[in-house]
């Protein structure tokens, strides 16, 4: 990534969530990067709103859209533990695992 091409697509509070939405743009091939973590919580501060996800310049468009997407699109229903392919067990409520960002499949065929 060349540090002069990039745009910030979203800013978060916390860590977290700006991870979860790289994750986003991640599983569709967007290459992005999470800056602000390398200071957050040092010394007992926080920084409000200083998670900022980028992507190079010619990708904003696609990866806000994606966003954007993900968001209204939230699970119209509830989430339940379950247990990605990959093996890992994944929490109630996140409906991507986050170690290697499967989607959740929904419930089972009955």
């Amino acid at each position: 990534m060349n540090p002069e091409e990039l745009v910030i697509v979203q800013v978060y509070e916390f860590e977290d969530e700006a991870h979860l939405a790289r994750s986003v743009l991640d599983a569709d091939g967007i290459d992005s990067k999470v800056l602000g973590s390398e200071t957050a919580g040092f010394g007992g501060l926080t920084n409000a709103a200083s998670f900022q996800l980028v992507v190079q310049k010619d990708l904003f468009e696609r990866a806000r859209d994606l966003l954007e997407n993900a968001e209204s699109d939230d699970v119209k229903e509830s989430v339940p533990a379950w247990k990605c392919k990959c093996g890992e067990e994944v929490d109630e409520g996140f409906a991507i695992c986050w170690a290697c960002g499967c989607d959740w499949s929904g419930p089972p065929e009955a």
